[in-house]
């Protein structure tokens, strides 16, 4: 699941846990319609954040820390500031288009306006039209304090743009330092900043395809597996894409198409085993057995 859709599912569960007589697990997963294991790594991910929770016959609520000059009504009345830096981030974070109706609820929850959530918005669009110009021009430019997700490192990078991938909000471009093709993500872009040197490298550019989660490559292997409602409902919420390749059937879902590599598909499938078969191919669950024998890195 993406970071907006999960502090979405964050502040539902919140409000369910301030009920005064608390929340079964069970209940949590119906009334969000997510399985019961989802359900509980909410409350866990609370318990980590510093809440007090209580579980009185299974039935879980917010309590109050004695310790403190606050109630958890405190905590949910944030200021201006405050707000604005979290609409940020989950803008920042963001895989689609934005989320209206997050920003509904977290105005109604923290009683602010969303004036910063336009601006926000507003300065994606000047980073995507940054980019297509660049690829018209065939200018090199600089994706400003890009934050990449497997170093966590903020810098800057010096790329040869060659198409956004609309619907996912990535750009593929030819990074000049390490002389490979990337699949940059437009809401980790700060800001672009055109040069003027042309493109030098236009006989290595290359972007590739990109499955329904998430993966990118140039191979494309056909994929089918049977899931019940419990599955439907978290890969349709984790990964959207993957709606139009499900049909349904008299046993449940099936998901038909092809992915890059067994990578993406593979982290969804074993975290739903005993709700989800492979129909194939057998490659997937030898792949699947060989990463529960040794771990899944």
């Amino acid at each position: 699941m993406d970071d907006q859709a999960k502090i979405e599912r964050l502040l539902e569960v919140s409000r369910l846990l301030t009920s005064p007589f608390g929340q079964s697990i069970e209940q949590i997963a119906e009334k969000l319609e997510i399985s019961t294991r989802t359900a509980y790594r909410y409350i866990e991910s609370f318990k980590r954040a510093g809440f007090l929770i209580e579980s009185i016959n299974g039935y879980f609520k917010f309590i109050e820390n004695k310790k403190t000059d606050f109630s958890f009504a405190d905590l949910i009345h944030i200021s201006q500031e405050e707000f604005e830096l979290i609409n940020d981030v989950i803008n920042y974070f963001d895989d689609e288009q934005g989320n209206p109706e997050l920003f509904k609820k977290l105005k109604y929850l923290f009683n602010n306006n969303i004036s910063s959530y336009k601006i926000i918005n507003k300065r994606k669009s000047g980073v995507i039209t940054e980019i297509r110009s660049a690829i018209e021009e065939k200018a090199q430019i600089i994706l400003s304090k890009y934050r990449s997700s497997s170093s966590l490192n903020t810098r800057d990078r010096l790329v040869e743009p060659i198409r956004i991938v609309e619907e996912l909000n990535y750009a593929w471009c030819f990074e000049i330092s390490s002389l490979t093709n990337k699949l940059f993500k437009i809401q980790r872009i700060r800001k672009v900043i055109k040069t003027s040197n042309s493109f030098q490298y236009l006989h290595l550019h290359k972007s590739y395809n990109i499955d329904d989660f998430r993966i990118s490559g140039e191979e494309k292997i056909e994929v089918s597996f049977r899931m019940n409602q419990r599955a439907y409902n978290l890969i349709i919420e984790e990964y959207p894409r993957t709606k139009t390749s499900i049909s349904k059937t008299d046993n449940g879902f099936i998901y038909r198409n092809h992915v890059c590599s067994f990578l993406g598909i593979g982290r969804f499938l074993l975290s739903m085993i005993g709700e989800v078969e492979v129909i194939q191919p057998q490659t997937l669950n030898d792949f699947l057995k060989n990463k529960l024998k040794i771990g899944f890195n």
